[in-house]
C-alpha cells in the first residue's frame, strides 16, 4: 500500500534477509495450520471497519487479500495473513506478531524505512505518525481500522470507489487496470463468499437437530423465567 517504494537496498538482498528472519520462526504453513483463527482476522477487522466507516461490503476484505494475501491449496480459497511484512517488493508471513515485529525492527536496523505491515499492507515510511508504535500498526484491528479511515478520506477526495481502490495501493501508473481488476474478481469472490456462507447458515438452521435443540433452548428459558416469577 502507499507510494513506490524504494530500490536501494536490493529486493534480492531485503527478500535474503526477510528469509533469514523468517527461519528464526516455525515454517510459515505449519504456523498457519496451529493458528487457524489468526487466518479469519483480517476478515473479521474489515467486516467492523466496513460497518463503522460506511464502506461498501467486503470491498476492505477484498482490498487486504489484494494486499497481504495467500492462497491455500488444500482448502483452494484465498486469505488475508495479518503478520505480513513487504519491503521494496520482497515479502515474507511471519508466524505470529512478535516475529513480525522483530522483522520491521530489523529491516529499520538496516536503514530501510519503507515497509509494508499487516493485514492491509500500511507503509511505514507515509502512514508511520498514524500508529503510537510498531506493535499497534501491525495489530490486526487497528492496521484495518487505519485503513479503512485512509480509504474513506481517499473516497472523499475523488467521489470514486475505483479510484480510491487504486490510490490506496499506489497513485496512478501503468498497473492501474490491472490492480483494478483483481480488486474487483476479488470483491466478488468475496462476496459469493460471504453469499455461500449466508445460505449454509439458513440451510443448516432447518436441519432436525437444530430445531430440536432450539425448542430444548426457548424450554429451558421459559422454565427460568417461571422460576423466577414464582420467587419474584
Amino acid at each position: 500500500m502507499g507510494f513506490p517504494r524504494i530500490a536501494t537496498p536490493s529486493r534480492a538482498f531485503i527478500g535474503a534477509f526477510l528469509l533469514t528472519l523468517s527461519l528464526g520462526t516455525a515454517a510459515a504453513e505449519a504456523g498457519r495450520d496451529r493458528n487457524h483463527g489468526e487466518r479469519e482476522v483480517c476478515r473479521i477487522a474489515a467486516h467492523v471497519a466496513e460497518i463503522s466507516f460506511r464502506l461498501p461490503l467486503q470491498l476492505l476484505s477484498a482490498l487486504a487479500l489484494a494486499e497481504s494475501g495467500r492462497w491455500d491449496c488444500v482448502r483452494r480459497e484465498g486469505y488475508q495473513w495479518p503478520w505480513a511484512v513487504n519491503a521494496a517488493g520482497a515479502a515474507r508471513d511471519f508466524d505470529n506478531k512478535a516475529a513480525a515485529v522483530a522483522a520491521v525492527h530489523a529491516l529499520r536496523g538496516q536503514g530501510i524505512d519503507s515497509i509494508d505491515v499487516g493485514c492491509m499492507q500500511v507503509n511505514l515510511r507515509h502512514h508511520g505518525e498514524a500508529f503510537a508504535s510498531v506493535e499497534d500498526a501491525i495489530d490486526p484491528h487497528v492496521n484495518v481500522r487505519y485503513a479503512a479511515s485512509f480509504l474513506k478520506s481517499l473516497h472523499d477526495e475523488t467521489r470514486s470507489w475505483n479510484r480510491s481502490a487504486v490510490y490506496y495501493h499506489s497513485r496512478p501508473s501503468a498497473r492501474y487496470r490491472e490492480y483494478l481488476t483483481r480488486v474487483y474478481e476479488l470483491w466478488r469472490d468475496e462476496r459469493r463468499r460471504v453469499a455461500k456462507a449466508r445460505g449454509a447458515e439458513t440451510a443448516a438452521a432447518q436441519t432436525p437437530e437444530l430445531k430440536v435443540r432450539r425448542l430444548a433452548q426457548r424450554a429451558a428459558i421459559r422454565v427460568d423465567l417461571a422460576a423466577d416469577r414464582r420467587t419474584g
